[in-house]
């Protein structure tokens, strides 16, 4: 670790891996470096900075002193990887910024994963021989998230990129969250042609939302339905939500048909389908159809993550405040508390 008296390279590639930080948050670093100095180093590859840009850009023009550590890297793909990898372990990340960090990760490595002969050997495209995972599948088992979820997010990390050739603050929009579009949106925009595509990027610039294009009509023989109009409640429902073996009855869902025979009348059952129809629609938001129960099941793993990440660097950091034993008392209360609530979640 040395002194860095020369300037450092910028790449942007490696620099717009994450989003940059709120005037807030840029404050608050600036404070901290004025009071406490440039504690960690900063991350460099040859004369490449590859972690801590908000640190020397501040510490250049505040003159501020700053450490350099040099990591020794086979690629770009390799930086890349291990960018994506420190950073999605460390820091508090929204969904959208963790799913490009791991899609850009996994694009990488798949990058890195080719044979001399062009064909990437993790692929999902290779033999399985039940010897050696995919990419997907080894990366998926590392973060602690489904194979499905790591071939998403390459998915959606390619779409942006596709989209910040188009324009260069783009993909820091969709990074900070300042873009209001479905993941599954952006895929679609950045698979239309390049006219089309570059006026949805110029919309999604000015904060305009955009509508993912519409499927062609099927020209061939029509399809046997499978909703059907309640004519009780109104309701729109699918074909399985009504029973054949009702006689006379085949056009009622089973929920209006239960309420008749509960009530003995078919008063007001309408009105009160459309006011269960609301408050479900309220409980279960289906604006969104990329986000799964994988994506739900990601987030709680993460969240436990931090929880334990959160515990031990505390412990670390401050060991010499555990000496006592009302301190080591309490930090016990606290683990019950935690365990007590995690026992309750499964009663639930």
């Amino acid at each position: 670790m040395q002194t860095a008296p020369a300037a450092l390279t910028i790449d942007p590639e490696f620099e717009n891996l994450l989003p940059a930080l709120t005037p807030e948050e840029s404050a608050a670093l600036e404070e901290s470096l004025e009071r406490e100095g440039c504690r960690d180093a900063l991350i460099a590859w040859n004369d490449t900075l590859v972690d801590g840009h908000n640190r020397y850009k501040i510490c250049n023009r505040r003159g501020f002193a700053y450490n350099v550590r040099q990591m020794d890297f086979d690629s770009r793909e390799d930086v890349i990887i291990w960018i994506c990898a420190n950073q999605s372990a460390r820091r508090n990340l929204t969904p959208v910024q963790f799913t490009i960090l791991l899609g850009t990760r996994y694009e990488a490595e798949k990058k890195k994963a080719s044979n001399p002969a062009g064909r990437n050997q993790y692929s999902e495209d290779a033999p399985q021989n039940g010897e050696r995972p995919t990419t997907a599948e080894r990366i998926a088992a590392e973060v602690g998230v489904s194979k499905n979820t790591v071939e998403r997010a390459g998915r959606f990390a390619r779409a942006v990129d596709t989209l910040a050739a188009d324009s260069p603050t783009i993909k820091r929009k969709i990074l900070s969250g300042e873009v209001k579009q479905a993941r599954t949106a952006i895929v679609e925009i950045a698979a239309k042609p390049e006219a089309e595509r570059k006026e949805a990027v110029e919309k999604m610039e000015r904060g305009e939302p955009v509508e993912p294009p519409k499927p062609k009509r099927e020209r061939e023989a029509k399809p046997e339905p499978t909703e059907k109009e309640c004519t009780m409640c109104g309701r729109v429902l699918p074909i399985d939500r009504f029973s054949l073996k009702l006689a006379g009855r085949s056009s009622i869902c089973r929920q209006c048909y239960a309420l008749t025979k509960a009530t003995g009348g078919r008063q007001d059952i309408r009105e009160h389908m459309a006011t269960i129809t609301d408050v479900a629609n309220a409980m279960y938001d289906d604006t969104a159809p990329d986000y799964s129960l994988d994506d739900i099941l990601d987030e709680i793993r993460r969240g436990a993550d931090t929880l334990q990440r959160l515990i031990w660097n505390a412990l670390q950091q401050h060991s010499d405040l555990m000496d006592t034993a009302e301190a080591r008392a309490q930090y016990d209360d606290l683990i019950s508390d935690i365990s007590a609530a995690i026992y309750n979640l499964r009663r639930s």
